[in-house]
């Protein structure tokens, strides 16, 4: 029984996966580990096992955890929140996590090295057309994203609030950012990092609240119109 709900470095002593059998924690819906796990296939299998009520799993930067172990997903059904920030995931493994996750929220992709090539537009598909509650994704430096795999996924989450698309460089904003504004009309944050294409030209097709551009690469500002989007463009 795990009161707290969650497996931390705090109730683990420095290893979630001790901490989930020694406690046989089948109530904690969160595990949130932020150092470098020598975990893989067999630990990660105790963990789901043991805890099938998992909602949120936050391994960012965990980089000996290798594919075949976060893989293991698959089998959290109830799962929403994903952190999967500079891991060893693979496109074919977040292809068969997002049909076996369909009540997925957010999904933090950013700095995937292993997702490289086409990849990147089969992964963002996949999400688009399986996880219809999907609220927030980060995918910061899918350099090979492309406008095709944004449409999709614009039109299969409509529930939208947050986008990191920055350094995504193969997607055009002139296309990308209307469209986004018609298909998803909770959408509050779109993260354009180094985007250089991004002019006043566009205001026109969408609304703006505000316009945060921190670091951007806007050759002059956009153009407010009430109320729809805060875009941001981050360093």
């Amino acid at each position: 029984y795990c009161p707290a709900s969650v497996i931390s470095p705090a109730h683990s002593h420095g290893h979630p996966f001790r901490f989930a059998t020694e406690c046989d924690c089948v109530c904690a819906s969160s595990v949130f580990y932020r150092t470098d796990v020598s975990g893989y296939g067999p630990q990660m299998e105790a963990l789901v096992q043991l805890c099938p009520n998992l909602r949120d799993i936050d391994l960012q930067s965990c980089r000996h955890i290798t594919d075949v172990g976060i893989a293991r997903v698959v089998a959290l059904t109830k799962l929403q929140r994903l952190n999967l920030y500079n891991t060893r995931v693979t496109a074919a493994t977040m292809q068969r996590i997002a049909p076996a996750c369909p009540m997925l929220q957010f999904v933090d992709l950013g700095h995937c090295k292993e997702i490289g090539g086409d990849d990147w537009d089969a992964v963002v598909v996949a999400l688009g057309q399986n996880c219809p509650q999907l609220k927030g994704l980060d995918v910061w430096r899918a350099r090979t994203l492309t406008h095709d795999a944004i449409t999709v996924l614009a039109n299969g989450c409509p529930l939208l609030s947050s986008l990191d698309i920055g350094w995504c460089r193969a997607v055009e904003c002139g296309e990308c950012i209307p469209m986004l504004a018609e298909k998803c009309p909770n959408l509050r944050k779109l993260f354009l990092t180094a985007v250089r294409n991004v002019t006043d030209e566009y205001s026109s097709a969408y609304r703006l609240s505000d316009a945060c551009l921190r670091g951007g690469m806007c050759p002059r500002p956009l153009g407010i119109k009430p109320p729809c989007l805060t875009l941001e463009l981050r360093q």
